[in-house]
């Protein structure tokens, strides 16, 4: 048995002893203090936000499922608000060409000598 005993004193030896010696890191690739703050920084504010998303979500006090639907129902009646509205703007464009045409013919009927005045017809 002291063979075994041997073997394993000498695998607990490698295992302590580094195979190579510790290099410190080299000042060009270590990062620095301020990059390493930062980056926990931003990594903290997206943390934050997640969990909040979460809770919000969570609590019931977000938005519905049903939001998306709405929106989407939303824009469409918007789009047909803007189809109707150009519509009525056509149509009254229309309407105030066939006043002034009505107003034209009702003129030339008025002025012409043929045809007897309003004030000609008395009721018997």
């Amino acid at each position: 048995m002291p063979a075994a005993i041997a073997v394993v004193k000498h695998l607990e030896s490698l295992r302590s002893s580094p195979r190579h010696p510790c290099k410190p890191i080299s000042p060009t690739r270590m990062p620095s203090a301020a990059r390493l703050a930062r980056r926990v920084q931003l990594l903290e504010l997206r943390l934050s936000q997640e969990l909040g998303r979460q809770g919000w979500h969570e609590s019931g006090l977000g938005a519905s499922a049903d939001v998306s639907a709405l929106q989407v129902t939303v824009e469409r009646l918007e789009q047909q608000v803007v189809e109707l509205t150009r519509q009525l703007e056509e149509n009254q464009g229309d309407l105030e060409a066939a006043r002034s045409a009505n107003r034209e013919l009702t003129r030339a009927l008025n002025q012409r000598d043929d045809l007897p005045s309003v004030t000609e017809f008395r009721p018997r």
